[in-house]
């Protein structure tokens, strides 16, 4: 699918968490874009729809964090969504 940089990743785990860490890895040539900017969306089942998490980027990675298991994707911000954050550091 276009805007996705990789693959989908259904994460899930037996018992209960508070939160966890996402980090998605991705080539650093991406970076040079003028237009590049990474989010971590998660695929809402009842809404069929991808929803941003408030992503930061540092370097190479995109990182954010997630009070339950979905399916995560890196993809380049889409400009539907209005909720999506990256902060650069």
């Amino acid at each position: 699918m276009p805007g996705y940089i990789g693959c989908p990743y259904d994460l899930n785990m037996s018992g209960e968490f508070e939160k966890a860490k996402l980090i998605f890895e991705y080539d650093e040539e991406l970076n040079k874009k003028m237009d590049f900017d990474p989010v971590i969306y998660y695929f809402d089942e009842e809404e069929q729809d991808l929803m941003p998490l408030e992503t930061t980027v540092i370097g190479n990675k995109a990182m954010a964090i997630t009070t339950h298991f979905s399916e995560y994707v890196l993809a380049v911000s889409y400009t539907h969504l209005t909720l999506p954050t990256t902060s650069r550091v």
